[in-house]
């Protein structure tokens, strides 16, 4: 039988925000780096584009600039990352990533070349965000100078800049000091990548065991004696006592020489290894060195080690950098997919709460999960289902009032995706949506002070709300476009009633439309919800005269639509069309 549809309808005051600034001076953006897909003159790449927003901004639209030589397609596209760049953490070394989703539009210019990509929708304070654009690099090198003039900004509504980058973008160490030696720039040609052979990857901040890494083979073309450096993505670094960690080696394994000189490398600003000293590298042997690393839970921005044989320190022209290559980093064990749904968020009423999340490391017998609410759960009460095939559910209040779900497993479990439902009632009061956190550990019995298995994950919960006064889904008969059939584009009729005793804005309100597990909204949703009550009661004009008519929607992007005029206490109705679940 095919499920019902379920609503929740979310409204609150939009409370218009006037950005702060000088006509004549934008803000400056907390955080904002750019990291290229290849370093060869020439070369086509995916550029990394990651930025933390100082100022709220509507209507949002985000530039990227180039130095001159560079371009962007004229057919330009915001793509999303890999799925290792976007993440959840709550601890100093992890940061939260949000993807832009559905984008509007992006528009490339030629001079001087840039980007800019238009969301149509907020981007929020304090939030962080990471998208790709294809850039095509210059035919030749430029002076390393040139590399200050990557610039990322906020535009508002009026294409007015709000914040910007501040000392270019391509920085590679943990401030934009300007120094050019720190930015990221074009060599001649690309080096025959070399293989990143890892030790154990557990992270510093909970083992305090540096880790090490092999970097093998590496071998040039030609005979040339240069510098040589080897950059960490933000997030890792380098130990300092590269040779009394007991990991240093200057011939690896596999290789055929030693490192020119036997030169150990010298540390600074935790991820750069450098060999200042020029080393005479011949183009007949095989090269490769062992080095001691920290690593970390997440790597702060991107993934890729940058490793460059030439000068970095002074301008670059022609030849000054004759080889580079980028070395994908390894993929580090953290909960994935992570996400919690409740079946309702009306006050005082008991429903199902499900936790969702995937792993990546196996978790052998007596590991398990834990599931800890924020402070929105303080009122939450919960219990563990009936049966629970091989594992132990408990539920438990911390000291501080926060809700914890453990379940421990009695046998192992290999990586994967694992759901578990509980069933909960909601506290008799309204509260806003808070976050959980998500992760596995060797002994959960023991939390806090369990040792975890993967990196844990926030995730976002719901609000608890008061009730609607009326919500019905219309019978089928009367809604054209109806198809029961699984897979099928359908439409439904949905009308609802507010309660009187709601405070109502009087400006624009927000919605939120839930749809049962396999339902499917479109990704351009607005024209698939009509307000408009001559065309949701075709097929029953008399019906209409029942109902308010809904002012005009704006959906940025499914899940969230927002009305731009006020919402008044009367029954009012919506024709949605949705994909319905397989049966």
């Amino acid at each position: 039988m095919l499920r019902l549809l379920t609503l929740t309808l979310i409204c609150a005051h939009v409370v218009a925000q006037e950005l702060q600034r000088s006509l004549s001076t934008a803000g400056t953006l907390p955080f904002a780096q750019v990291l290229p897909g290849s370093v060869v003159v020439g070369e086509a790449h995916l550029l990394q584009v990651f930025l933390t927003v100082g100022q709220t901004v509507s209507e949002a639209t985000v530039e990227v600039e180039a130095p001159p030589g560079f371009s962007f397609s004229s057919s330009c596209a915001a793509q999303e990352l890999p799925e290792t760049i976007y993440r959840n953490g709550d601890t100093p070394e992890s940061v939260v990533i949000e993807r832009f989703g559905v984008v509007q539009g992006c528009t490339s210019f030629a001079s001087p070349p840039r980007v800019q990509i238009t969301l149509g929708r907020p981007i929020q304070q304090g939030l962080s965000y990471a998208f790709g654009i294809t850039v095509q690099n210059p035919a030749s090198q430029s002076s390393q100078e040139d590399q200050l003039l990557w610039m990322v900004r906020t535009r508002d509504s009026s294409s007015l800049v709000v914040e910007e980058s501040s000392g270019g973008a391509a920085w590679l160490d943990a401030s934009a000091d300007g120094d050019p030696g720190k930015m990221w720039g074009l060599s001649s040609s690309e080096l025959p990548a070399p293989v990143l052979r890892w030790g154990e990857l557990l992270p510093f901040y909970i083992t305090l065991n540096t880790a090490y890494v092999t970097v093998i083979p590496i071998q040039v073309p030609f005979d040339l004696s240069v510098p040589m450096r080897l950059t960490a993505p933000l997030g890792w670094i380098w130990e300092p006592a590269v040779v009394a960690s007991g990991f240093w080696q200057d011939a690896a394994f596999g290789s055929t020489a030693a490192l020119p000189g036997g030169a150990v490398p010298v540390v600074s600003d935790d991820i750069f290894l450098s060999w200042t000293v020029p080393l005479a590298f011949a183009s007949g042997e095989i090269y490769g060195f062992r080095v001691p690393v920290r690593v970390p839970r997440w790597p702060t921005t991107g993934a890729d080690f940058l490793l460059e044989l030439g000068n970095w320190s002074e301008t670059a022209s022609a030849g000054q950098r004759p080889l580079a290559a980028l070395l994908p980093g390894p993929s580090l064990s953290a909960v994935r997919g992570a996400w919690v749904d409740y079946v309702t968020g009306r006050v005082g009423e008991r429903h199902g709460v499900r936790a969702q999340l995937t792993i990546t490391t196996p978790i052998f017998a007596g590991g398990g999960f834990i599931f800890e609410g924020g402070v929105a759960t303080r009122r939450l009460e919960c219990s563990c289902p009936g049966t629970t095939d091989g594992y132990t559910c408990s539920v438990q209040s911390l000291f501080s009032g926060e809700l914890l779900l453990r379940i421990v497993s009695s046998r192992a479990l290999l990586a994967g995706t694992y759901s578990f439902f509980f069933h909960c009632t909601n506290p008799p009061n309204a509260v806003a949506a808070g976050s959980w956190k998500f992760g596995t550990y060797q002994d959960p019995l023991s939390y806090p002070d369990a040792t975890e298995v993967d990196t844990p994950s926030v995730v976002p919960g719901f609000a608890v709300q008061e009730p609607l006064q009326h919500f019905e889904r219309l019978p089928p008969e009367i809604t054209w476009s109806f198809d029961p059939r699984p897979l099928r584009d359908s439409s439904t009729i949905l009308a609802f009633t507010l309660p009187g005793s709601l405070a109502l804005p009087s400006g624009p309100s927000r919605a939120r439309l839930r749809g049962p597990e396999g339902m499917k909204l479109k990704l351009h949703c607005l024209s698939q919800m009509i307000v408009d009550l001559y065309y949701v009661f075709l097929l029953d004009a008399s019906l209409s005269g029942n109902y308010s008519q809904l002012p005009d929607l704006q959906a940025p992007y499914c899940r969230f639509c927002r009305s731009t005029g006020s919402v008044h206490e009367r029954s009012h109705s919506l024709h949605w069309v949705v994909l319905l679940p397989m049966l």
